[in-house]
């Protein structure tokens, strides 16, 4: 019943932290879940929470992000939440863009701007035109 991890770490005095992040990141590699955290007042990806992509250059699937904050670890994953909300829904389908008279739509806007060069608004006949 468990959608995301936020790991909050806070060191003790004279203590580095790396096994967390090693524990970590071995976790973020085999989690299908996302994890994020605040470790060490850091912010992006430290090279111990990374893991390598492909190409092994940047950060890669399973990578742990740290944020400065819990605040700021909490918004990111909303907006990854919001993001994936979106992404999931029916966003119409492409149309190829042969399909439309855009130099209709040039030819309309130049005669437009020839008479009025700094903008005019439109008739309802010129927008229903410009739109079809």
């Amino acid at each position: 019943d468990v959608d995301a991890l936020v790991a909050v770490y806070t060191p003790p005095i004279n203590t580095g932290g790396e096994d967390v992040a090693n524990v970590l990141a071995a976790i973020g590699e085999q989690s299908d879940k996302p994890i994020v955290s605040t470790f060490l007042a850091s912010k992006g990806i430290p090279v111990l929470l990374r893991v390598p992509d492909l190409q092994g250059g940047s950060a890669g699937r399973g990578s742990v992000p740290s944020y400065a904050s819990p605040e700021a670890a909490v918004r990111a994953l909303a907006r990854a939440v919001n993001y994936a909300e979106w992404a999931s829904r029916d966003h119409g389908t492409y149309q190829d863009s042969e399909q439309y008279r855009t130099g209709d739509a040039k030819t309309l806007i130049r005669s437009v701007l020839e008479l009025a060069p700094r903008g005019a608004v439109l008739s309802t006949e010129q927008v229903h035109f410009l739109l079809s």
